[in-house]
């Protein structure tokens, strides 16, 4: 008969030393007045084995976390910075089309001084509608 009661706490103060840094694990049986007693030996086993099993298992779990969130910080710089490169590359693709588009209209504006008055004449005036083909 009795109460098993387990405490885990997170132990990381500036003011305490290297050793006693990480997680503090307490654990303790509670026995009524009138309950029966298990055996020191058999309480003291079964105590250290519980202990050590929830030790392990909490400090696994803190390590997947641990590295969960670095992983993730990891994957979102990395995509951060993909789209940032994506960004300004297509940013000097636009800039550099747009430059090409304004060369290639001054040429054409300097070579053909008719540019934007096109009047067509001879054959070409008539409406394909009243085409003649001989």
């Amino acid at each position: 008969d009795g109460e098993l009661c387990v405490w885990i706490t997170k132990n990381d103060d500036d003011d305490e030393e290297e050793e006693e840094k990480g997680i503090m694990v307490h654990i303790a049986l509670i026995i009524p007045k009138n309950g029966r007693k298990p055996s020191k030996k058999i309480t003291n086993t079964l105590l250290s084995t519980l202990l050590h099993s929830v030790s392990a298992s909490t400090i696994l779990q803190a390590k997947q976390t641990y590295a969960r969130q670095s992983q993730s910080k990891l994957f979102h710089s990395a995509a951060k910075t993909r789209a940032t490169e994506k960004r300004s590359l297509k940013y000097d693709l636009q800039k550099k089309q747009e430059e090409m588009a304004k060369d290639r209209r001054r040429k054409w504006q300097r070579q053909n001084k008719d540019a934007g008055h096109y009047r067509p004449s001879g054959a070409r005036m008539r409406s394909p509608n009243n085409a003649h083909f001989f």
